[in-house]
């Protein structure tokens, strides 16, 4: 079925077939459900997708050939999958970067006869530095599980070189992923003496010139505890390593107060002196960062007399924030005022108050107390008292009587109601 569906995949005429791409994309997890030995049959289908002019399919084929190689095995690796790889490699950057990412994993299943033909591989990206600075950063990642594939010969002669060049690469993205990867290179050397040349050029570094290198080496001090003697470490590089207390760039220090916190959160080096000593002073530097990675501790900033994490953590709780309450302001309702029925706030009017606050007084308290009763008040001149403003209550909605809306108008003196004419409005 898989065989079918490729077939047709590759004999359509779109530009942009979207079933080649699924069908390059599942290879892999079909070899593996299928084995090995069922190569054979799909293995047309396998280089009909390496031949698509899409690239997005060569991509995707190229970023799965470490694990085609791993389900095939060392034999039929080499027989069907070289030439894949050599194709890849002088494709395009986008398909050949799926290739570099997993290269050490490639040569992994290959025979280790076959494995060191394509050291020219590394040596040609790494020291090409006008190429794609992508190629050197995954290398770099990777530089480590390299020298595991190789003797201590091809280590000392092509691994280490390239790893002291990328030390010196021009991108601090390559530099920074090497650094992880030093370790692994240092046990892969073997023997004595050949760990010890390659260590003793990484201690350099310390006094350089420059400070990326200075401070590269306080990065790889971070990572290459685990790898060497402990004696060699107290002896060989911890002392250069505490004299970059010194180093005039901060960034050089800052990275240094980095490193020290962590080595003290290791075993071996836990109860060191020198290094709490030096992480003391960096606690006291000039540059606010340094001082900060020396010593990370945020302090408290304070609002509205509570802390933010206080405000945090009632947020997180899905509890109202309260801030305080100034005490010289006082409050406006006490236990002591009555409040009505409808939560509205009644102030009492004083002794002094005139008539016609009285009248605005009763008036609101007669809302407050009879919802069911409009107050309808007609405008009133100069020479009209408080004395002709009536009360209508509202007539039933089903009574037969014919109702109209309540409205101001001349006070009748026979049926003390207010009427109200359209026509004269």
């Amino acid at each position: 079925v898989y065989n079918i569906v490729v077939k047709r995949s590759l004999e359509s005429t779109l530009i942009q077939n979207e079933d080649s791409f699924h069908c390059a994309y599942n290879f892999s997890a079909v070899l593996t459900a299928l084995g090995g030995q069922h190569w054979p049959e799909i293995s047309d289908s396998f280089f009909g997708l390496v031949r698509v002019t899409q690239w997005k399919v060569r991509k995707t084929l190229s970023c799965a050939l470490h694990e085609i190689a791993r389900v095939l095995g060392p034999q039929l690796s080499e027989a069907e999958l070289i030439p894949v790889l050599e194709t890849f490699l002088e494709d395009i950057p986008e398909v050949k970067i799926g290739i570099l990412t997993n290269l050490s994993k490639i040569l992994e299943a290959f025979p280790k006869e076959t494995r060191e033909r394509y050291i020219y591989i590394l040596a040609e990206e790494v020291n090409n530095t006008n190429n794609n600075w992508r190629f050197r950063y995954v290398i770099a990642q990777q530089i480590g599980s390299f020298a595991k594939l190789f003797d201590d010969e091809i280590v000392e002669n092509w691994i280490a070189p390239l790893v002291l060049k990328l030390c010196e690469d021009p991108v601090a993205a390559v530099r920074k992923a090497l650094v992880s990867e030093i370790g692994g290179v240092i046990s892969a050397l073997g023997e004595v003496e050949r760990r010890s040349k390659f260590v003793n050029q990484i201690i350099t570094y310390a006094s350089s010139y420059s400070y990326p290198p200075r401070q590269m080496f306080a990065q790889i001090c971070e990572y290459i505890t685990p790898h060497i003697n402990h004696d060699k470490f107290l002896k060989d590089f911890l002392p250069p390593l505490l004299e970059l207390k010194k180093d005039k760039v901060p960034n050089v220090r800052f990275t240094l107060a980095h490193t020290l916190r962590s080595l003290l959160q290791s075993e071996t080096l836990r109860d060191n002196s020198e290094i709490a000593t030096v992480l003391q002073e960096l606690s006291k530097d000039p540059d606010s960062d340094v001082t900060q990675a020396a010593n990370p501790v945020v302090p408290q900033t304070e609002f509205l007399g509570d802390t933010i994490d206080e405000i945090f953590n009632s947020i997180i709780s899905d509890t109202e924030y309260k801030p305080p309450i100034n005490d010289s302001v006082s409050q406006s309702v006490t236990k002591d005022e009555p409040v009505s029925q409808s939560n509205t706030i009644v102030e009492p009017v004083s002794q002094s108050a005139t008539k016609d606050e009285l009248a605005q007084q009763d008036t609101l308290e007669t809302k407050i107390n009879h919802k069911s009763v409009i107050q309808t008040t007609a405008p009133v001149d100069a020479q009209q008292t408080s004395t002709d403003i009536k009360q209508v209550p509202v007539k039933d909605l089903n009574s037969t009587e014919a109702t109209s809306p309540p409205v101001v108008g001349q006070p009748n003196s026979h049926t003390g109601e207010i009427k109200h004419s359209l026509l004269e409005t």
